[in-house]
């Protein structure tokens, strides 16, 4: 299990790197821990790596996980999953459906890093920790 970030202030952006088989107490303690970051900013873009990420939650602990993130979110805040396999879009898609119901947050899929960056106003030569 990987679970890493990186706030970058300069450009208003949260790098999240979630790789393996991933718990809900895992991934609350993971966002917790972003939230109370000195530098977190709930206007900040998301950049969320979930490649090689199996979530392993239960209906009703998805629940609690979107009921914690949606109090994290702005109306204009921008959200990007990057994918390789369809269980991983799946995933990203559980999110962002649950999400509409709770947070103004958009939140797209990609499968390139590419198209995410351009999404999200990056420069698509910004490096990031874990490329």
């Amino acid at each position: 299990m990987e679970l890493y970030y990186k706030i970058d202030c300069k450009f208003g952006i949260i790098f999240e790197r979630i790789n393996g088989v991933i718990k809900l107490n895992e991934l609350i303690d993971f966002h917790k821990s972003i939230f109370f970051d000195s530098k977190y900013n709930k206007s900040y873009s998301i950049f969320s790596d979930i490649r090689g990420s199996v979530f392993e939650l239960s209906e009703s602990e998805r629940k609690v996980l979107y009921d914690m993130l949606s109090l994290s979110g702005s109306d204009n805040q921008r959200c990007a999953f990057l994918t390789d396999t369809p269980r991983e879009v799946v995933s990203s898609e559980l999110v962002k459906i649950a999400m509409q119901h709770f947070s103004a947050v958009n939140i797209k899929t990609f499968s390139t890093k590419a198209a995410a960056f351009q999404w999200l106003n990056i420069d698509k030569n910004y490096i990031t920790d874990f490329d």
